[in-house]
């Protein structure tokens, strides 16, 4: 069975309008700011919406460019390994891994959620047939959500979900 190329920007722009529609059921407190609690998920809306646009174009061109080739003789089908299935299927891997990572934002926090999901998304995402450079995925995994968290936290003064960092004794991580 053949992969529907149109399928993914789609299923992007659908749930790019779903972010946006929905964005508008977020309270606004406070009417004096110009930006809200419901702009940034207007923002994510729309840009997914324009991601998912831009890569019609291609992925039409893709379905018309596909050629239906029948096998003249019939081989005999070998089973693939766990690994072949799994990289075969990443892409729904990673869509899983990540509607994981969005429902355990309450409960773990920003910070502890964002931090493994980078971590073993990378690690999922790199390039099997080089060596993984360990290193820079630790760094990023850790400094990158960290930042965001501080800086969100302390700048912005925007709540991002605490989850299990309320236990722990650093004042900046409440």
């Amino acid at each position: 069975m053949k992969k529907n190329p149109v399928i993914e920007p789609i299923i992007i722009m659908v749930f790019g309008a779903v972010i946006f529609i929905a964005s508008f059921s977020i309270e606004t407190t406070v009417h004096s700011i110009a930006i809200g609690p419901d702009f940034m998920p207007k923002l994510l809306g729309v840009l997914f919406v324009i991601v998912g646009a831009s890569m019609l174009p291609r992925a039409l061109r893709a379905q018309k460019e596909q050629v239906v080739v029948e096998k003249k003789d019939v081989e005999s089908t070998v089973p693939l390994t766990r690994k072949e299935l799994a990289i075969k299927y990443m892409h729904f891997i990673e869509w899983g891994w990540t509607l994981l990572y969005a429902l355990s934002l309450k409960k773990i926090g920003f910070l502890f959620a964002s931090i493994i999901y980078l971590f073993v998304s990378m690690t999922l995402l790199t390039v099997r047939e080089k060596k993984r450079n360990w290193p820079v995925i630790i760094i990023i995994s850790l400094v990158i959500p960290t930042f965001v968290y501080i800086l969100f936290r302390q700048e912005f003064f925007l709540m991002l979900p605490v989850g299990i960092c309320k236990y722990i004794p650093i004042n900046i991580l409440r």
